[in-house]
């Protein structure tokens, strides 16, 4: 993942500072303001000039600091992202107190000192922090998650799992038989990939075939079924696979997972109070056609005749379009190619109009006609696109 590395050397310099900046996605998925990095700079910088720390310091605390900032700098440049620092953020609480000692003045000051930078990083965790942001469940007792009782679960079955998540935690809630795959909502898997021969296997099985979903807000109709529009945008995922829905009612199993946000709430008539969309799973089932997979396969892409100018904007700015990574769909007339790499999507619209947006940027920006790009005439931000970390002091 790219999403957290710097995109200027500034601001790989300046990571332990910057880490203290409230903006969101400067190191990890939400706010999260981290002060000790720039209290520990100065606080070693305030020791070794004014202090004692020189005196304080062993060979064994100097290959520790050493150790912290070289390991702070590999991984702000390789990664960035904060999940994978935590052990090397443990060791700035005994790093800081470290440091601390070495500070000059009296013994009330220094303490006075530790007060003020723990009080500090407090309120700016207070002012940003938000429990249970990713929550989605209450765990209950036993294996799994909460779920509905019904028939299909104990009964095999191969289960197509259609979201982002994978809700992987359901499976022990399931017959021991039945068989998991995600085929819709992450990376779409070509013959090409190792993994296609297994999902053929799969997909040849004997068992019935289910489509879980996780429910959505407002796409739901007056039964609390997929509207139409859903099981246009379903069908065509699943065709590439030989698979479709045959049109029988999907079964609901009601549980706390997933969790529906706040603004996902739905209304049946007009004028009526909105009510929260019922948090469960549909599980809809499937037909599979291997010959249709087949005529699938050898069907070129609608997409496909969009390719040169997808290539062209990868050759113009590959690290926030890296060729070859991108993931090519098309749907009532628009393609795009999605770069799960770096968050980043292409967009044709139906009368040529090209544009790019990062997943943190507020709208879409253009590029240009397909006919300028074909002609090489367009301009891409490549160094910081819309969207991207800014600097505090960014007129941006």
């Amino acid at each position: 993942m790219d999403r957290f590395t710097p995109d200027v050397f500034l601001e790989w310099l300046l990571r332990p500072f910057l880490m203290a900046d409230p903006s969101a996605f400067m190191y990890v998925e939400f706010m999260a303001p981290d002060l000790r990095p720039a209290f520990l700079i100065a606080m070693l910088f305030i020791g070794a000039v004014f202090g004692s720390l020189k005196g304080r310091l062993t060979a064994e605390t100097w290959r520790l600091l050493m150790a912290f900032w070289l390991t702070l700098y590999l991984w702000t440049f390789v990664i960035g992202n904060g999940r994978y620092f935590l052990s090397a953020l443990l060791l700035l609480g005994p790093l800081i107190m470290l440091a601390w000692r070495g500070l000059p003045g009296t013994k009330p000051f220094r303490w006075a000192t530790l007060v003020l930078i723990g009080g500090l990083q407090a309120v700016a965790l207070a002012s940003s922090y938000k429990p249970d942001v990713w929550g989605r469940a209450d765990w209950v007792s036993g294996t799994g998650i909460d779920i509905e009782e019904a028939a299909l679960r104990h009964r095999p079955a191969v289960f197509i799992m259609a979201s982002v998540n994978a809700y992987s935690i359901l499976v022990p809630r399931f017959h021991p038989d039945s068989r998991w795959a995600q085929l819709v909502g992450q990376r779409d898997i070509s013959p090409a990939a190792r993994e296609y021969a297994s999902v053929v296997e799969l997909l040849s099985s004997e068992l019935p075939k289910l489509l879980v979903i996780p429910i959505p807000g407002g796409w739901s109709d007056k039964h609390n079924q997929p509207d139409l529009e859903l099981r246009k945008l379903l069908g065509q995922s699943l065709s590439t696979y030989g698979l479709t829905l045959n049109g029988e009612p999907c079964m609901v199993l009601r549980s706390t997972l997933p969790r529906v946000s706040a603004g996902a709430a739905v209304t049946s008539q007009p004028g009526t109070v909105p009510k929260e969309p019922e948090r469960g799973f549909w599980f809809c089932p499937m037909s599979y056609s291997d010959a249709d997979r087949i005529a699938a396969i050898a069907k070129p892409p609608q997409a496909l005749q969009w390719s040169d100018v997808f290539e062209a904007i990868e050759q113009r700015c590959p690290r926030f379009f890296p060729p070859g990574s991108g993931v090519t769909r098309e749907f009532d007339g628009t393609a795009s190619r999605w770069y799960p790499s770096i968050d980043m999507l292409i967009s044709i619209w139906g009368p040529g109009d090209v544009t790019y947006k990062y997943f943190r940027a507020l709208n879409h920006r253009s590029i240009g006609s397909v006919a300028d790009i074909r002609a090489g005439k367009f301009v891409v931000q490549c160094d910081k696109p819309p969207g991207r970390y800014q600097m505090p002091w960014s007129e941006e």
